[in-house]
């Protein structure tokens, strides 16, 4: 296998945490002009709700599949992290 067909998962976990950073930016950049406006546009009320509720669901699965699958992967074949009593 060369290396260019070589997969690194270090940059897949880099990539989706800057799409996760990404969403965290919208969502606080969007409280901030709401605070600033004191008011959102009716229109979009529902869809701002909808997408906070949806990033919500996303950074909260990703975490749990972090410590649940990733973190101890790390930790029996790399060394990475302290084991837990």
């Amino acid at each position: 296998m060369s290396n260019s067909d070589y997969k690194n998962i270090g940059d897949d976990i880099i990539l989706f945490h800057k799409l996760i950073t990404r969403g965290l930016e919208v969502v606080i950049q969007s409280v901030n002009k709401f605070l600033e406006d004191k008011t959102l546009i009716k229109s979009s009320d529902e869809g701002f709700i909808n997408y906070i509720q949806s990033f919500s669901s996303v950074l909260e699965m990703h975490h749990l599949h972090e410590n649940e699958k990733l973190f101890p992967y790390l930790r029996i074949n790399y060394q990475m992290y302290p084991m837990k009593d």
